[in-house]
């Protein structure tokens, strides 16, 4: 079975929760993201940023470049999750994927050991 990691952040929409599935080689496959609120738009336009991320994924595009895009995108209000600015629900993706690109390196370097 692949592995997933799921994460939460919280933004100006309300939390966003985002997961990450990877291929047997640990790149990231695909991602899903989902505002705890239900049934609005911000909803389906974050449906549609994570549908063209997966359409580049695992192997189309540079993970970098799309970390480089999303980052600090901004809504009306700046949130403070956990010590981090969250701009936006976009920038919650790039810092998801930050952390989850360090944590499958941290988990590389121990599997070479």
């Amino acid at each position: 079975m692949n592995k997933s990691i799921s994460m939460k952040y919280r933004c100006h929409c309300g939390n966003i929760y985002i997961t990450f599935m990877f291929s047997q080689e640990n790149k990231v496959e695909k991602i899903f993201a989902h505002l705890g609120k239900a049934g609005n738009c911000h909803l389906c336009i974050l449906e549609g940023v994570t549908r063209l991320i997966n359409l580049g994924l695992p192997d189309k595009l540079d993970i970098d470049d799309i970390i480089k895009e999303l980052t600090s995108l901004s809504c009306n209000n700046l949130v403070f999750y956990k010590g981090e600015s969250i701009a936006s629900c976009v920038d919650a993706i790039a810092k998801a994927f930050k952390k989850v690109i360090s944590l499958s390196k941290e988990e590389e370097a121990k599997d070479v050991k």
